[in-house]
């Protein structure tokens, strides 16, 4: 069964997607152990691979895979090979370093114990995803690939997994067509995604369940190009570019038990060819949908309505929970009614001062639309936070046993 898609040829609220992926298994506990103690942090150096890394290498040498799936058939034969006490079979920490190129390919990564990929770079962490060599392309759509999870030019299927510095490209779909093709779809709890970058059309990262962590990646795409359903992410000065009039977002979080959040921490909202004011933050594909964006640069690329539903009667605006803190830039809201508590939304009291009715915001590309929209033009739906979610509000107290500590949430 396939999701149904938007057309980029009509409004975005009147797009219709059904409220449930099919016979997929229960979200990974958080509470479960990790096999082994986390992968150890060391300074990754940009051309060396780590010691004891499984190579691969569009020309290998001795030892070495000239493609990355034969490099994950090697880690198979690694863990058949482990270690066994009473508790079954023991999978030691392992490392994939690639270095650069194109490799054509679409894998599905799946090993019962820690594994990092790292692909070559000749940049160091704090540069984020500009310099990446490594690339990993396909092109299929949903359709064809039976699914829309298995269009995925890369599947990540287990727990305690972190990818470095790789670009992912799905090259299916375009503007005014339907289709669902997926450049990674992340399956499994304690992920993180560093320096790396996801580009698409349609639903280009599937976050699907766990917690998961992103910093400093670049994702691209047109309609709901990041969604889930039960995922618990904080997404870490990402950038995101909209190439077409869309959605960046689509949360499934289905009812009040359910953990799922999206937290966009410091990111940069930008367009990639998405007319001024032609794209919204999200919209909610469950019942209780749940986003934040704070601190982060909101372009002229956002509608000064923020958010949008699936259709004008949508009911599942009811209660959806989306709000902002600490935005800047034309996309959001002026400083003075927030610093005017419109539209304020405190934990404990609820909604401190209802919006006014406003005349709209100021005319693209006037002195004023720099400054932001009049949050009486946001959706109704949409509120500020008092303060910002922190990321053990979000990902637990134990996230920094998971996350890289080089590429953590700076205070």
């Amino acid at each position: 069964m396939a999701f149904s898609a938007p057309s980029t040829n009509s409004s975005p609220v009147q797009a219709t997607r059904p409220n449930s992926l099919p016979s997929l298994p229960p979200p990974p506990n958080p509470s479960i152990p990790f096999i082994q103690q986390p992968i150890p942090q060391n300074n990754l150096e940009p051309i060396k691979p780590p010691h004891k890394s499984i190579i691969v290498r569009k020309q290998p040498k001795s030892g070495e895979f000239p493609t990355i799936k034969l490099a994950l058939q090697a880690l198979d034969q690694i863990y058949k090979n482990s270690s066994k006490s009473s508790t079954g079979i023991i999978a030691p920490p392992q490392t994939i370093f690639i270095y650069p190129g194109v490799y054509k390919e679409r894998i599905r990564i799946s090993y019962p114990g820690p594994l990092r990929m790292i692909g070559y770079t000749n940049t160091t962490h704090q540069n984020g995803f500009e310099k990446n060599l490594v690339n990993i392309t396909s092109s299929i759509d949903a359709e064809i690939a039976g699914s829309d999870e298995s269009s995925a030019t890369v599947r990540v299927n287990m727990n305690d997994f972190s990818m470095y510095n790789i670009n992912i490209f799905n090259l299916y779909g375009k503007q005014g067509t339907q289709s669902q093709a997926i450049a990674l779809s992340a399956s499994g709890t304690r992920q993180s995604y560093y320096n790396s970058a996801f580009f698409g059309f349609q639903d280009t990262l599937l976050t699907l369940d766990g917690f998961h962590y992103y910093h400093k990646c670049y994702v691209e795409g047109a309609v709901d190009f990041i969604f889930t359903q039960r995922a618990v992410v904080w997404f870490e000065q990402i950038t995101t570019g909209s190439t077409a009039p869309g959605i960046i977002s689509a949360n499934g979080r289905s009812d009040l038990t359910d953990p799922s959040r999206y937290v966009f921490n410091r990111a940069k909202i930008l367009s990639s060819g998405a007319p001024p004011r032609s794209v919204y933050l999200g919209r909610p594909w469950g019942n209780y949908s749940r986003v934040t964006f704070q601190s982060s640069y909101l372009s002229e690329v956002i509608n000064p309505s923020g958010w949008s539903g699936w259709s004008i009667d949508d009911t599942r605006t009811n209660h959806a929970l989306y709000t902002e803190f600490g935005n800047y830039g034309p996309g959001s809201v002026l400083k003075s009614d927030v610093s005017n508590g419109i539209g304020l939304l405190d934990p404990n009291s609820g909604l401190i001062k209802p919006p006014q009715l406003t005349l709209g915001p100021a005319p693209i590309g006037s002195p004023d639309a720099q400054k932001g929209v009049p949050f009486g033009t946001r959706a109704p739906f949409s509120f500020q936070l008092v303060k910002p979610l922190s990321v053990q509000q979000v990902l637990g107290d134990d996230y920094g046993n998971w996350v890289d500590p080089k590429y953590g949430v700076e205070h």
